[in-house]
């Protein structure tokens, strides 16, 4: 007997799942604070200079050493749409019939001289199990790391996918994946998004206005210690190395140890060497809430303290006005059945230092 009077439900859903938010976010934090001290694969950089990286940010890099990092809000979406990719990679890998370790199955521990020890938990990594001393136990062996990505912006999507270009320090980590496990590599982005692309000179770029559902498989190798990867049967070499990889996480150690939050820097070049048309630097929430120049004890102390709010400072720009810095306040709005990002604009400056101050004194 169907039931024909059915009332309207005064349970949300989106609390419940909001619920399930929070106590993902709770263990995410307790990770975090496990793994302070250690080095992260996921904050990969390359040196290629004595004083100069590509990659990940070094200042970045260093306050997640030792013991800082800016809140990661997974109501951004990121999280959710990061978590949601790994979820259907490995349906559609185990759909297949391939035998895969995943994130803390198969953890990376690399330990070097001075007792640092650098840490990973790689996305996918597929492989075979293999009977070992009569079959007395069963090792893993791995024949290919798969690094993903997923693409939630129409221009971001557009970039990798249809410009077929893929991320400097995306590659740098999938490297350093490959490199100590000792097999291949594969980045593979997957665009989420349907729509115009917001970008004009990615629109202009790309020689249309739009961008649909997509993905794209970027392979990597080495060859003498020195990185390449492939667009489809074109290799494309880098100025990365294996002791260049090494390098940094031993120059971020020695950054701590020697209290110089300055000693090296983010270059202005591709993974291929090329000049970038932009300082990535200006655009890097660590370097724009915290001066690099402070002495190890100020720069600490000015961490603690932007770490424990939610502001950031966006550098922008404009053809025909002066850059400003703006203070922003990411924020969502949790409605009964509504839920939705809106971030906040709180104040505009013309001097980083001020936005800074800003900050510093309490949004004040």
């Amino acid at each position: 007997m169907i039931n024909k009077n059915i009332p309207h439900s005064n349970e949300y859903a989106i609390h419940h799942f909001l619920d399930g938010e929070a106590k993902l976010a709770e263990i995410h934090q307790k990770r975090e604070k496990e793994k302070l001290g250690h080095l992260r694969i996921g904050s990969a950089g390359c040196m290629i200079s004595e004083d100069a990286c590509i990659g990940k940010c070094p200042q970045t890099a260093l306050a997640r050493f030792v013991g800082y990092q800016l809140p990661t809000d997974s109501s951004t979406g990121f999280f959710q749409g990061g978590t949601a990719n790994e979820t259907t990679w490995e349906t559609m890998i185990t759909a297949a019939g391939l035998d895969y370790r995943s994130e803390e199955d198969i953890p990376i521990l690399h330990t070097f001289p001075d007792g640092t020890q650098l840490t990973g938990r790689p996305d996918m990594v597929l492989g075979t199990e293999a009977d070992i001393l009569n079959g007395e136990y069963a090792a893993f062996i791995p024949r290919l790391m798969i690094e993903l990505k997923a693409c939630q912006a129409t221009n971001s999507a557009a970039q990798k996918i249809l410009l077929e270009k893929p991320a400097t320090d995306h590659l740098i980590q999938a490297a350093t994946y490959s490199m100590f496990l000792g097999v291949p590599a594969s980045l593979v982005y997957t665009g989420n998004v349907s729509g115009g692309i917001s970008n004009y000179f990615t629109r202009r770029e790309v020689g249309q206005n739009d961008m649909s559902f997509g993905k794209i498989e970027f392979n990597l190798g080495w060859d003498q210690g020195n990185l390449y990867y492939m667009k489809g049967k074109h290799r494309i070499d880098t100025i990365v190395t294996q002791q260049g990889i090494l390098d940094y996480f031993q120059n971020i150690s020695k950054m701590a140890r020697e209290g110089n939050p300055n000693m090296i820097y983010q270059d202005m070049v591709d993974i291929e060497g090329n000049m970038l048309p932009f300082d990535a630097r200006k655009y890097n929430d660590i370097l724009n809430l915290v001066d690099s120049n402070l002495p190890m004890d100020e720069w600490k102390e000015k961490l603690a303290i932007v770490t424990k709010q939610p502001y950031q400072i966006k550098y922008k720009t404009k053809r025909g006005h002066n850059p400003w810095y703006e203070v922003i306040h990411p924020d969502y709005v949790v409605e009964e059945h509504r839920y939705y990002r809106q971030d906040k604009v709180i104040k505009k400056f013309e001097m980083l230092r001020s936005a800074r101050r800003f900050i510093y004194e309490g949004g004040k």
